[in-house]
């Protein structure tokens, strides 16, 4: 894989062959679960597809982030991508995925 990584400041051109994942998690304590979103998008913005799944029990903030983010790389592989540009609103996860970069057998 390559993962080009950056702070969302604006919005950017998608590089010729990146695929675009955006991942996100959330809990809700009333229903006592959790649910995650993907969606990867060609370079021109064209859907490719979308996973949204309800996760029972509560999670950590971190820990549904980094469910999300998981099933994000699944997709990708899936897809056969080797090019992509991964976005989510956690920077912590995003940190633990840049510092893996050379290891991606924890994926």
């Amino acid at each position: 894989f390559h993962v080009a990584t950056s702070a969302p400041t604006s919005w950017m051109k998608m590089q010729q062959g990146f695929l675009n994942a955006i991942f996100d998690g959330g809990g809700f304590q009333n229903e006592g679960c959790c649910g995650i979103w993907v969606v990867i998008k060609g370079n021109y913005g064209n859907f490719i597809a979308e996973i949204v799944r309800r996760v029972n029990g509560i999670l950590s903030v971190k820990a549904i982030e980094a469910l999300a983010a998981k099933t994000a790389f699944h997709a990708l592989l899936q897809l056969q991508a080797t090019d992509i540009i991964l976005k989510g609103d956690s920077q912590a996860i995003i940190e633990s995925i840049i510092s893996l970069e050379d290891n991606w057998s924890s994926f």
